[in-house]
């Protein structure tokens, strides 16, 4: 793999790259430098982690190097899996080591898009990337693909050799978050799974503080009757069926919020905003599940329970309380959300009209 990663990123060492006999040498020499990178790299447990500490990383060999990592979820066809790479259809996460991490940015035209489309490294002059007046370079982080993660470099001293250390670090990062995609993401739909629930449930509800009014909303998706898709259908098409509604949360459900496959045919889903806006999100996915045609099968229709997550909640006392709630969406018809609450739920039925429970 290194050698077709190399190759394809060799124009990255010339053209307008030029060697500056001024510019400092990377800190180590390069085996020291990778058994660092490595030993740091695989202590990372989780993607949020590793993200951070590969930041650190380039920053520290790099000097006065900028650099971005962007994560970028794209929609993606519910039929056939294609994932769209047009700048109305990509959300763009940038991820820095500052708190929280994470900001929306606008897709870049000119160096993201071309990169995200070509799947290849895209070389900036200076003056021809926005907002930097030095070389930029924009790589694909071999390995991903859901999301598909992009890296940035503005470097005012483009020297070969730090080049050589960045594009390998780059490479020891692609491998390990690969592993832990693998780890982290269901199978079958290629949504987060059960196993990265529980870290990204502590990150989200974290960033919330003691203030409730910041806090998550967790949400339990179940597909009605789905033992009778299996048992009429079979379970290759009852296959197809959490594909496609995997998807259509992928479609909902792509920046800030996380969705997971819980296990089979439940889904978790963890997002942010107040009551009103969370009940409309999650009413119009229930509607475009209502609607949408699925193969075989036609008419689909899933019931949602869902909870704003109290501070110092744990993850499992959040989900069971989305799930009484999901549980009375069910013995009220199906079809339906139902928010759970103390002070008394709300219920928001098939007609979307909202109800006291």
């Amino acid at each position: 793999m290194a050698a077709k990663y190399f190759g394809a990123l060799k124009f990255c060492l010339s053209g307008p790259l030029r060697h500056d006999s001024r510019a400092p040498p990377p800190r180590m020499d390069n085996p020291a430098l990778l058994q660092h990178a490595a030993l740091r790299l695989t202590s990372a447990r989780d993607g949020e982690t590793l993200a951070r500490v590969y930041l650190e990383l380039m920053r520290d060999i790099g000097g006065t190097l900028r650099v971005a990592l962007y994560e970028a979820h794209t929609a993606v066809d519910v039929r056939s899996g294609t994932r769209s790479v047009r700048p109305e259809d990509v959300s763009l996460r940038r991820v820095d080591t500052g708190d929280g991490g994470v900001t929306r940015e606008p897709v870049d035209a000119g160096g993201i898009q071309r990169c995200l489309a070509s799947g290849a490294p895209v070389v900036l002059a200076p003056g021809e990337a926005a907002a930097t007046a030095h070389t930029r370079v924009v790589l694909p982080v071999p390995g991903s693909t859901n999301p598909r993660r992009i890296v940035t470099l503005d470097d005012p001293e483009p020297a070969p050799a730090r080049r050589v250390a960045l594009l390998q670090v780059t490479e020891l990062f692609g491998n390990q978050i690969s592993l832990l995609d693998e780890r982290e993401r269901d199978p079958l739909t290629g949504l987060l799974n059960r196993h990265a629930l529980g870290q990204r449930f502590l990150s989200m509800a974290g960033n919330g503080g003691a203030d409730a009014q910041q806090a998550p909303w967790i949400a339990l998706l179940d597909i009605d009757r789905f033992k009778r898709i299996n048992d009429s259908h079979g379970h290759l098409i009852g296959d197809e069926v959490l594909l496609q509604i995997a998807r259509l949360l992928e479609n909902s459900f792509r920046f800030t919020d996380a969705a997971f496959r819980f296990g089979g045919e439940e889904f978790v889903l963890l997002l942010h905003g107040d009551a009103s806006g969370v009940a409309s999100v999650l009413e119009r996915l229930r509607r475009q599940v209502e609607a949408y045609a699925f193969p075989c099968v036609g008419r689909v229709t899933v019931s949602i329970g869902y909870v704003q997550v109290t501070p110092g909640q744990p993850p499992p006392a959040a989900i069971d309380a989305a799930d009484r709630a999901l549980y009375r969406a069910k013995r009220g018809g199906r079809n339906r959300i139902v928010a759970g609450s103390e002070p008394g739920p709300t219920q928001v039925g098939a007609t979307g009209a909202v109800e006291i429970f």
